[in-house]
């Protein structure tokens, strides 16, 4: 699989044309050994992020991945031999059949790391990437499901604030309004530092404030009057 290069444009939008090409190669399922045509992502451009953190613009997102038509495999290029054979009982189970039918790519890969145990912000990464492929009734499974997996297993503990940020995400989409806003106390019982992170997540919560206040629960995006670009080529 080719090493996708991020070129991150501070303060302006890309200098070229902006355009999302595809590109097609021959893949062979690791699990079963048939041969198929995979049509993946050749580039994109992002203008932005919604909320949710999903890049917006001539850009696919969440980046494709192939996932084999018989089995429903999906190839991750950094599982090993070994983790293949490992996840081939479970992919050729009942269970794995019964939702690779119906489940998003992105889904049925955060169920291949649930089953590997990877890291637990492996598994978020891959679920949140879930969420951008459906929409409604598969959206809120999907958006409580992840509310689950980020829960602190030590509420004391101090996380990563990204995952505080998705949690008031979900549930504003959801319309928990007030676990939202509960989150956000949260956030500001501790003092933000005045670096770009800090003025971040300022701006995050301000927006989201908005949207609470409103009852809003669509998708939005985060406006800044600075948008980066950020080019992807693969």
């Amino acid at each position: 699989m080719k090493k996708i290069l991020f070129l991150v444009l501070f303060g302006m939008l890309s200098q070229h044309s902006p355009a999302m090409t595809y590109s097609e190669e021959e893949v062979v399922c690791p699990i079963g050994g048939e041969k198929f045509i995979f049509q993946g992502a050749g580039s994109g451009t992002s203008f932005g992020r919604m909320l949710d953190f999903k890049p917006y613009g001539p850009i696919a997102a969440p980046w494709p991945i192939a996932k084999c038509p018989g089995n429903g495999f999906v190839i991750y290029p950094e599982f090993t031999d070994e983790q293949i054979k490992q996840l081939e009982p479970y992919v050729l189970s009942e269970d794995y059949q019964k939702i690779q039918t119906v489940e998003s790519t992105h889904y049925l890969l955060y169920k291949l790391f649930e089953k590997l145990n990877y890291s637990k912000d492996i598994q978020i990464s891959a679920l949140l990437s879930a969420t951008w492929q459906v929409q409604e009734e598969s959206y809120q499974r999907y958006a409580q499901e992840l509310l689950t997996l980020l829960t602190p297993s030590q509420p004391t503990k101090i996380e990563d604030p990204y995952n505080a940020l998705i949690r008031i995400e979900l549930n504003r989409r959801l319309g928990n309004f007030a676990q939202a806003q509960q989150e956000i106390k949260k956030i500001e019982q501790h003092k933000l530092d005045q670096d770009e992170q800090g003025t971040f997540i300022r701006e995050y919560i301000k927006q989201q404030k908005a949207l609470i206040n409103a009852k809003n629960t669509e998708p939005a995006e985060f406006k800044k009057q600075a948008q980066n670009s950020i080019s992807y080529v693969e």
